[in-house]
């Protein structure tokens, strides 16, 4: 028997998402292969060199720096952020070599794995309209679309945050373990990226087990019992695991104390108030998501409140628990919020989480108003209308803050400051590096910024020899 075909408005609705989808890979693969210049994006630079030396040297923590004379000591460690994302990195070194194409290639992957697998979490739960606006959303957020290839920890929290609660909210309808396992790959890549995923998790988590033990039966919805106890309890123990491995490694090469410190300097400055603190990086914030999703943050929270009170799923608190692990890393951690303008990165999957609960609500009332009148799809078209109409208004942003970001290294405005890409010191490097050898070494004078993109183009050459007074102070890069 034929199943029904689609209504227009799905059909729509569909497009929308592919087009959505093809832009942001589009965003995603621009640039990628091409040479890292200075600012952010000189940090993926950098996890191509923690790559090569876990292949020379044979060790599993992050050293930012070529170690050429001897194996580099577990206090030469980076232990600030799990190893995830340099574990990957160092995968895509072992397959292609020193080449700028394995340093982005792992983060567009993961973006654009992220944005496919939102699209079919938000179909799944809020029907074709909501994934439309959800996708068209997320694909157009500035900090998105310019991060989208940036190879570190942000992209690949997200993907493993998405890949969780795509698979849970599969596994809770069909019951597959196949759903069931990706889920647990995202808990997996969540809590290996970055220490937001923990929290998303742990509030996940925490909600699940509190739904259940709490509420009772008849106000449920309908629970496998034990296929739900066996995801809280699998999710919970990789949690645990994971964080119990961060914690031992960090242990193990003397740099626990180091983490700790690098958490309290990064929560420097919190006793600034919040407001005295948003106004001072109102032009980055603004510039990252427009006032437009800025508003749309705020305002829903109550709405997404409401309907996880009254519906009481999961799938209601997705975009709630993204927000409090969003909200705890750009507040908490203010020194690092000041620094780096890609600190609020998953607020972009909040948003794209917010839109579609409640492009469903607004769907819900006029689909109401709809049947009573008779003209349903009518009224579900008003609102696909309506609720497309501010993603059309976001649109010229994505295309301009995507060339902005690309261009300044990640940088953007960097408060007014002088910003280089230092992408012709580069090229230079590379046309003299293949004539000196590993022996001698690179001296950079004052007026150069000696870091990851130019040792990346150095290859194996030690560029962090002391300098002659003469020439000026060493200029060394700053970790991540």
């Amino acid at each position: 028997m034929r199943s029904a075909p689609p209504f227009l408005v799905d059909r729509f609705a569909t497009a929308v998402r592919r087009v959505a989808i093809t832009w942001f890979v589009f965003a995603a693969f621009l640039g990628v292969g091409g040479a890292p210049g200075a600012g952010h994006y000189a940090a993926c630079a950098g996890g191509g060199i923690t790559g090569e030396n876990m292949w020379r040297w044979k060790i599993f923590g992050p050293v930012w720096d070529y170690a050429i004379a001897s194996q580099p000591p577990p206090t030469d460690y980076y232990c600030h952020h799990p190893w995830g994302v340099f574990w990957i990195e160092a995968l895509f070194i072992r397959v292609l070599g020193h080449r700028d194409l394995a340093l982005c290639l792992p983060a567009a992957l993961m973006s654009v794995a992220t944005i496919v697998l939102l699209s079919h979490l938000t179909k799944n739960a809020w029907g074709t309209v909501a994934s439309a606006a959800a996708t068209a959303t997320f694909s157009v957020i500035p900090i998105a679309v310019s991060f989208s290839n940036f190879n570190e920890l942000e992209v690949m929290v997200i993907f493993g945050i998405t890949l969780f609660l795509h698979g849970l909210e599969r596994f809770l309808v069909t019951k597959s373990n196949r759903f069931l396992v990706s889920s647990l790959v995202g808990v997996v890549f969540a809590t290996f990226g970055d220490w937001p995923g923990f929290i998303l998790v742990g509030c996940v988590l925490t909600v699940s087990l509190s739904r259940i033990a709490i509420l009772p039966k008849r106000l449920l919805p309908r629970v496998d019992i034990e296929g739900y106890a066996r995801w809280w309890a699998l999710s919970g123990t990789i949690t645990a695991m994971s964080l119990g491995l961060w914690v031992g490694a960090f242990q193990k090469a003397g740099k626990l104390a180091d983490w700790l410190g690098a958490a309290a300097g990064r929560s420097s400055g919190a006793e600034v108030p919040l407001r005295d603190v948003l106004v001072g990086r109102a032009f980055w914030i603004e510039s990252a998501f427009t006032p437009l999703v800025i508003a749309f943050g705020k305002l829903v929270v109550p709405l997404l409140v409401l309907r996880f009170v009254l519906l009481r799923r999961e799938t209601e608190f997705f975009a709630l628990g993204t927000l409090v692990a969003a909200t705890i890393q750009y507040v908490v951690f203010k020194q690092g919020a000041d620094i780096h303008y890609f600190w609020p990165h998953y607020f972009a999957l909040y948003a794209a989480l917010a839109v579609a609960p409640f492009v469903a609500t607004i769907e819900g009332i006029f689909g109401w108003v709809g049947r009573r009148l008779g003209r349903l799809q009518i009224a579900r078209g008003f609102t696909f209308v309506l609720v497309l109409a501010p993603v059309v208004l976001l649109l010229p942003d994505a295309p301009r803050t995507l060339r902005y970001g690309r261009e300044t290294g990640g940088r953007f405005n960097e408060h007014g400051n002088f910003i280089r890409d230092d992408l012709d010191m580069v090229h230079a490097l590379r046309w003299i590096a293949p004539n000196i050898s590993e022996s001698q070494q690179m001296i950079f004078d004052s007026t150069s910024i000696a870091g990851w993109h130019t040792a990346w183009a150095l290859g194996r050459m030690h560029y962090n020899a002391p300098l002659p007074p003469s020439l000026g102070p060493h200029m060394t890069p700053t970790p991540y």
